[in-house]
């Protein structure tokens, strides 16, 4: 029962939460029902129109990508934050030794394709 989190809790128009269960992490504005208020860079709960809690994610109105999730299900999201960074880390740790690279540069997308 996740009632306690309606108060600060994104919820998603009917079938928006479609790309979030095949783990896409991002959110866009035009699949939110209703958006508590929040500060830009707050991580808040993100639930289906039905109340399944999604996962967690993080929120600024300013981009076009309104939220990005950190998080699926109930996993915590820094903790699953934490994880993701080093799972990043041992990726560019076995780069550097196979390949010889001094500098592997991991973009935005590459990091949500392969850890969220």
């Amino acid at each position: 029962d996740h009632r306690g989190y309606e108060i600060m809790t994104v919820i998603l128009k009917p079938g928006k939460e479609k790309p979030i269960k095949n783990r896409h992490s991002w959110i866009f504005s035009g699949a939110i029902q209703r958006l508590p208020d929040f500060s830009d860079g707050d991580i808040l709960p993100v639930m289906s129109a039905s109340k399944e809690l999604l996962g967690h994610a993080y929120f600024n109105r300013k981009a076009k990508i309104i939220g990005r999730m950190l998080s699926f299900g109930d996993i915590e999201p820094l903790g699953a934050l934490k994880k993701n960074i080093e799972k990043t880390r041992e990726i560019k740790r076995y780069h550097h030794k196979k390949i010889g690279c001094r500098y592997l540069k991991t973009t935005q997308r590459n990091i949500d394709r392969y850890f969220f």
